[in-house]
């Protein structure tokens, strides 16, 4: 099924917060989520870094970045690094069956931050960090077009093709004769 919350960023001046979703194996104090009870987890960054774990996926709101693990990447359609202002709302369309999470800024769809591999169960996660606050609502899913799904298959294969132009310029063959 599909599922989509908003985040009014209430505080963000030269700070995050970490928007999106944590897996049944993320560990917070301790505990996974459903052993603490949690349907959402509200995490200050001292305990916890949804972040930087394995078990989330979450968008950055200082750098509009997919943030998993130890990586950090734009997606096709990002928002520009530090666009995202105090009175902006993001929201996050999640497609369980799918394994999808699109993103909404200002009720404007940019584009499909993961496409597919999300795992299941999860729960929506936030992580405030530097003193970053945000308003949490749910709300109804927006409607998705033929023609949005049509945009984001174009977005991500011209995201493709400029990841492999990078990859394949910042390749430095060398050749000898034995």
């Amino acid at each position: 099924g599909a599922h989509y919350v908003e985040f009014k960023l209430l505080r963000q001046q030269d700070c995050s917060a970490y928007l999106g979703v944590v897996g049944n194996d993320f560990v917070t104090k301790g505990r996974r989520p459903e052993q603490a009870g949690f349907k959402f987890l509200a995490i200050p960054s001292k305990f916890d870094d949804t972040h930087a774990s394995e078990h989330g996926w979450v968008f950055d709101t200082h750098s509009s970045m997919h943030r998993h693990g130890q990586y950090e990447r734009e997606w096709p359609g990002s928002p520009k690094f530090k666009q995202l202002k105090e009175g902006d709302t993001v929201g996050l369309l999640l497609n369980v069956d799918a394994g999808s999470m699109a993103v909404y800024l200002n009720g404007t769809r940019c584009g499909m931050m993961i496409e597919s591999g999300l795992p299941r169960p999860l729960r929506w996660a936030v992580e405030l960090v530097y003193g970053s606050s945000v308003r949490i609502e749910r709300k109804a899913i927006p409607l998705v077009t033929a023609e949005m799904q049509a945009f984001d298959k174009r977005m991500l294969q011209q995201h493709r093709e400029k990841l492999l132009r990078d990859e394949f310029d910042s390749c430095h063959i060398t050749v000898s004769e034995e």
